[in-house]
């Protein structure tokens, strides 16, 4: 997968990407199905914001449902139809052979659940505010709307009671329908005039997912299961002509697959992917863990191929080996820290994968990777690059390791590690280069020497945790925040403080961003003007940080002008969790650095920096307008 892409015309202002940034969606995935289309094979994925049919080749984007208002959405194994539900009570069917919308239902009331059967034939419906389950059936040339077929008395109390699960078994002749309550999952005949058969024993609550195997003859379901003592996470398997459970076993999950060969059961939950024998229900195989909410799963028609929704990414494995197909060569967890070099010509990430990445700019290279910094699903807790911007300073705490780490900038060789065998949180060099700064004991700033890896003193102490902090221009103080909300400015000669009021945040962590001026600052996305105590900005609570000439405030993907206190402008749609999305501005404030998952965005700060805007247009002015011109540029708003 490429490290360096121009970027598509839906991400206004992105210049690069640096990871593995193919098949990422906007917010977490929560539906996919694989087919061998009339395109090709095809992954069609539903997140919370609209929906993406992706080529799995190339992993382009064949057509985005940018939408807002799609709560629920399937594509039929064989890729020809996908389904998509509407909150204002229309269901739309979408041809991906003609790219074009060939079937509108409106209903009575709002859709909890759709469901397409495996041949693109048949619809079904959960219709909350109508009180019914439908089966539609679309015909096959686009000649009117779509008939309903099957129509039964949903037996769901609305507000109460919601769906968890809505599937077609592959001969689309029977239909699975899970509600929030085990004694409410039952299977429907299409094609026989009965009742519905009740899954029966032990049964689940709060159900995540289900699904009939190939030969429709199991089915099974996750979800709680309630017993005397407690409600404990399982993987359920029940006769679904008779109901009758077969086996159950424990073990978080919130979607499940049978192979198309209908010989193994794959589950997943949050950081895991299960694989079970599907004839004696036992486990097959596990996945390493990861961090990521694992939110999808789904085969490719032949089974080689299983696909997962890793938050919002879509990642894809080989069956015969389980090992992860084209897995790019940046992280493969979610980057949680970013940092620009003073000279700009390296950027540093650090990802849940207890990975560190060096990556050069503006070439857009992997450079180093350093593994192993951290425990498993937390990695680096913070990352500092000294002001000659030839070493790396890394915290990353592991039990029984020293919790400080500095790395040369340029190769990722380790040049020392340092600290006490205690969770401290950040570390960040002095603006000398000679020195660093770290949490210490009893709310205490430890200074540290850079050659010797020693510790020159420790500075103040208070009655609790400091949290986050960050050195002054000079270098004499350090702004501080602990986790009682306390803030304060500590002298690094006397070990005094001077405390301001506490500020009321929700993520102590979010970190502190300091005007050059020492003016005014960010903590968290929540700006405090120093000279007057006023808050300027309280609506965030998320990482920021300040433009080199003070000016700007990064939030996420939103730009904060101080001068007119206004968000002056906003990068592409956002992505899942948008207020943990750290930031950095390069040092002369012309790029701006947010994650997306996996990847770095790299985001152009001035308009002319991408491809089309490299060539400025002449302008013919007169002497008399360009001397306008300069007058407007030195005025106050310049």
């Amino acid at each position: 997968m490429a490290t360096f892409a121009i970027a598509n015309n839906d991400t206004a202002g992105l210049i690069a990407r640096l990871g593995s940034h193919r098949f990422l969606q906007h917010k977490r995935i929560r539906e996919l199905t694989f087919a061998d289309s009339v395109v090709g094979p095809c992954v069609f994925a539903q997140d919370n914001k609209g929906a993406i049919l992706w080529d799995v080749t190339s992993g382009k984007r064949l057509r985005v449902f940018d939408q807002s208002n799609y709560v629920s959405g399937a594509m039929s194994r064989d890729g020809r139809r996908i389904v998509l539900s509407e909150d204002d009570s229309q269901v739309r069917v979408f041809d991906v052979k003609t790219s074009k919308f060939v079937f509108t239902s409106k209903l009575r009331g709002q859709s909890h659940c759709v469901a397409i059967s495996d041949d693109g034939t048949l619809v079904a419906l959960l219709e909350s505010e109508a009180s019914q389950l439908t089966v539609w059936k679309i015909p096959d040339e686009p000649t009117g709307e779509m008939k309903r077929v099957h129509q039964w008395k949903h037996q769901w109390k609305r507000d109460a009671d919601t769906v968890g699960s809505l599937k077609f078994s592959q001969d689309s002749k029977r239909l699975l329908c899970a509600g929030s309550t085990g004694k409410k999952t039952l299977v429907y005949s299409l094609d026989k005039d009965e009742a519905p058969i009740h899954l029966q024993e032990g049964e689940l609550t709060s159900i995540a997912a289900m699904a009939f195997s190939s030969n429709g003859k199991l089915v099974a379901g996750t979800g709680q299961l309630k017993s005397d003592s407690a409600t404990r996470n399982y993987l359920q398997i029940w006769d679904s002509k008779t109901g009758k459970v077969l086996s159950s076993k424990g073990g978080y999950s919130n979607c499940i697959r049978f192979s198309p060969d209908g010989t193994q059961i794959v589950t997943s939950g949050y950081g895991t992917v299960k694989v079970f024998d599907a004839d004696t229900f036992e486990l097959h195989h596990e996945f390493e863990h990861t961090a990521s909410r694992i939110g999808s799963l789904t085969f490719s028609p032949d089974g080689k191929l299983l696909a997962s929704a890793n938050g919002t990414r879509i990642r894809f494995w080989d069956t015969s080996s389980w090992k992860e197909i084209n897995p790019g060569i940046g992280h493969d967890e979610r980057t949680h820290l970013i940092e620009f070099s003073p000279d700009g010509k390296t950027i540093a990430s650090a990802s849940r994968d207890e990975s560190v990445i060096l990556w050069s700019w503006p070439e857009g290279k992997l450079r180093a990777r350093i593994d192993g910094l951290g425990q498993s699903s937390y990695g680096a807790k913070s990352l500092s690059i000294s002001p000659d911007s030839n070493s790396l300073l890394v915290s990353a705490w592991k039990h029984k390791h020293k919790p400080f780490y500095v790395f040369d900038a340029k190769t990722g060789a380790q040049k020392s590690t340092f600290g006490f065998d205690l969770p401290w949180w950040g570390c960040t060099f002095l603006p000398n280069g000679k020195e660093m700064v770290t949490v210490g004991k009893d709310g205490a700033l430890s200074i540290w020497n850079v050659e010797t890896g020693k510790e020159v003193r420790s500075v103040g102490s208070l009655d609790t945790t400091i949290e986050s902090f960050q050195p002054t221009r000079n270098g004499d103080s350090v702004w501080w925040l602990a986790d009682n909300y306390q803030m304060g400015l500590r002298n690094l000669e006397t070990g005094k403080d001077l405390l301001l009021e506490r500020v009321d945040l929700v993520n102590t962590r979010a970190g502190i961003a300091v005007s050059p001026a020492g003016d005014w600052l960010s903590i968290g996305g929540r700006v405090l003007d120093l000279k007057s105590g006023e808050l300027l900005l309280k609506d965030f609570n998320a990482p920021s940080a300040i433009s080199p000439d003070g000016q700007l405030v990064a939030i996420g993907r939103t730009i904060w002008e101080k001068q007119t206190r206004k968000i002056i402008h906003e990068f592409s749609k956002g992505f899942d969790d948008e207020e943990q999305v750290p930031v950095a501005f390069s040092p002369d404030g012309t790029l701006l650095l947010t994650t997306d998952d996996l990847d770095i965005s790299v985001w152009d700060m001035t308009g002319l920096l991408s491809s089309k805007n490299r060539e400025l247009p002449k302008l013919d002015l007169t002497n008399a307008e360009l001397e306008e011109l300069w007058q407007s540029l030195a005025g106050d708003d310049g």
